[in-house]
């Protein structure tokens, strides 16, 4: 199912939640346990063969190896089965809390949970992320017993006042209410059991893997629509039951600083902290106490009314469960226009200052000490990235007044202008670099990073002549559709004009879409690739077999090309390595053949242009057309070995 499919189904399916949400429900709750009796049902068969093939094996007259050697592989793939059934969940990331930490925030969280009738909270984390969120862990995996996390921000604490942040959490512990909390979890467990278990079949490269493929193809994305349904359900759902809490106006009203507040920290706060690198050695560690007095500055109107038009603008589509803010807001109070107007004539507007953080209430005297923790723990987990950052800045600005000083004495060239014109950009800023790409372009039409950066700070300055230019790069550059439609949607959503801007958001899906396929071509065997003879020179494959004479437990190796279909004319060499077989407790001892095959493989140096793949059968059907192929066998460890003895008699008798 691909992404225009995908969106389809979601489109079919909301009007069936809406009209009737406790039959969608059902509905999804027998679809996930249709996976779960698939997964049981091949569980039970294959311990089923596996007895009946032990039963064959002590009953027959003489043993037979080769039936407990097929016996043990499916106990060996019922393991894995069993094993992906058992999901592991980590907790989530932060820093501890005690009641005596924040006795007020503890509090707030247990007034909550009971006006929500939601389960409590066991463990309270401080992150150094802008959100909050209560997450059960189950400590049985699919059988569930929840440990349950709130998890809240220090960065929404310092960037939003208290009412809000009650209202955030009010929405949070929603989730966890009698209303849907314990199925959501369970649902969710349902759907990793499921990637855990492909993943870890995948890993194998195990022909099983047809034995679940057929029905997940199927099952996964259908089953992946009709949760994401339920998902955007339930965010409506939390938003209303908070506002049953804190009030519809306020809960609106939360939604809206909320992502007035996200767009400050992202465009202002945190790319002035980064400007920091080229004076500072470290990173700081006060980065907590600086956003608590921004929040105590009064932010511009004109820039805080831009964000919100634009945060208004936004579409609810099929890349996040969470609806957009314009729809939740409707469902709370009426739905806005992109001014921020109300169907019952009240405006929209996003608080531009908040005197005193949530923070100070929730957190008290631990207020500071735990703001200078944490951001230490963020300068100490940033200093790798900041150096690195402060180096690349050190040497571009070195580098722009090297060729600032050449252009003096000299032409520069075309590459050395481009360098001038992006480092520009890089060093002071995209004002100051725009004239020069445009010069840059004027001369050389035909240039397509210049052409990528004027239609690029176009869109950024609201001029939608960079619409025609970044679609003149997309037809010479089919590597440039996703960056260039990435930047004309959000210039349409900017503009309101969504439909527009969708028709560029499937246009850029369905080019990451065959991305995906081709580099999964180039990753994987499958029994339906299509090979031709290897076209590498002679002295390379001699090279590689002598490689694979010096490593013990090769028994055979194959190389040919694999003709790539979805990268047109293109092809990518193979180089197939296969251990010597072994003894069912020797195999085990050293954990399996697949192991054996991947260490093999790993030892073997190829040229560019080919990819080693490692398989612990020669009778694996997904390497048969490699069998069949003339020429493809480059390797065997009894006719090297023949060819050796050989040469030595012949070397004998010629002394």
């Amino acid at each position: 199912m691909d992404n225009s499919q995908f969106d389809a189904l979601v489109r079919r399916l909301e009007p069936r939640a809406a009209a009737s949400p406790r039959l969608y429900q059902a509905r999804v709750f027998l679809l996930a346990l249709l996976g779960y009796a698939y997964i049981a049902g091949v569980l039970l068969l294959l311990l089923g063969l596996v007895a009946f093939c032990f039963w064959i094996a002590v009953t027959a007259e003489r043993a037979n190896a080769g039936l407990m050697k097929i016996a043990i592989a499916l106990l060996v793939l019922a393991g894995v089965v069993a094993r992906a059934m058992w999901v592991r969940f980590e907790p989530p990331a932060g820093r501890r809390l005690s009641r005596a930490d924040a006795p007020k925030l503890f509090e707030e969280a247990e007034t909550l949970r009971r006006k929500l009738d939601a389960p409590r909270a066991h463990v309270v984390l401080l992150s150094d992320e802008y959100n909050a969120s209560v997450t059960q862990i189950p400590r049985l995996g699919i059988f569930g017993w929840p440990r349950n996390y709130l998890v809240v921000g220090l960065p929404l604490l310092e960037a939003l006042p208290t009412e809000q942040v009650r209202a955030v959490l009010a929405h949070e512990f929603a989730h966890l209410s009698s209303a849907h909390g314990a199925f959501a979890s369970w649902i969710y467990r349902v759907r990793m059991s499921w990637y855990q278990l492909m993943a870890r079949l995948d890993a194998s490269q195990s022909a099983a893997t047809l034995i679940f493929r057929w029905f997940f193809d199927w099952y996964a994305p259908y089953f992946g629509a009709c949760t994401f349904v339920l998902m955007r359900r339930h965010e409506y759902d939390a938003d209303r039951l908070a506002a049953d809490v804190v009030g519809r106006t306020r809960m609106a009203q939360t939604l809206v600083d909320l992502e007035v507040r996200g767009a400050f920290l992202g465009e202002r706060f945190w790319p002035a902290v980064w400007r920091e690198v080229e004076t500072r050695i470290t990173p700081p560690d006060d980065v907590y106490a600086r956003l608590a007095s921004a929040a105590r500055t009064p932010l511009p109107e004109a820039q805080v009314h831009d964000w919100l038009s634009v945060a208004l603008k936004g579409r609810t589509d099929t890349t996040d469960t969470h609806p957009s803010l314009r729809d939740r807001v409707g469902a709370l109070v009426g739905a806005p226009d992109a001014e921020g107007r109300l169907p019952g004539g009240g405006v929209l507007r996003a608080s531009s200052v908040f005197p005193a953080p949530a923070a100070d209430h929730y957190l008290g005297a631990s207020h500071e000490p735990l703001a200078k923790e944490v951001g230490g723990a963020w300068s100490i987990e940033c200093r790798e990235a900041w150096t690195q950052q402060r180096d690349h800045m050190r040497e571009a600005r070195e580098e722009l007044a090297r060729l600032e000083t050449e252009r003096q004495g000299r032409s520069l060239t075309l590459e050395e202008r481009w360098r001038v014109a992006s480092l520009t950009e890089e060093v002071r800023d995209a004002a100051a670099a725009f004239p020069l790409y445009q010069t840059l372009l004027r001369e050389h039409p035909g240039h397509l990073s210049a052409a990528f950066a004027v239609g690029r700070l176009q869109l950024r300055n609201g001029d939608a002549a960079g619409v025609s230019l970044l679609e003149d790069v997309m037809a010479r550059d089919d590597d440039a559709v996703i960056a260039c439609c990435r930047l004309i949607y959000e210039y349409l959503v900017r503009e309101g004009r969504v439909e527009e801007a969708d028709r560029y958001r499937e246009r850029a899906a369905a080019r990451s879409a065959e991305l995906a396929r081709a580099d999964e071509e180039r990753g994987y065997l499958t029994a339906g690739d299509e090979f031709a003879p290897s076209a590498l020179p002679a002295e390379e494959v001699d090279a590689i077999v002598a490689q694979l004479d010096r490593i013990e437990g090769v028994h055979r190796a194959y190389l040919a090309r694999k003709v790539l279909r979805h990268s047109s004319g293109e092809s990518i060499h193979v180089l197939v390595v296969v251990p010597k077989p072994v003894y069912l407790w020797a195999e085990y001892r050293i954990n399996s053949q697949r192991d054996r095959a991947v260490a093999i493989a790993r030892q073997v140096e190829v040229p560019d242009g080919v990819a080693v793949h490692a398989f612990a059968d020669a009778s694996d059907p997904t390497i048969k057309p490699l069998r069949k192929l003339a020429g493809a066998l480059v390797y065997e460890a009894k006719r090297r070995r023949n060819q050796r003895r050989a040469a030595k008699s012949r070397a004998a008798r010629a002394a």
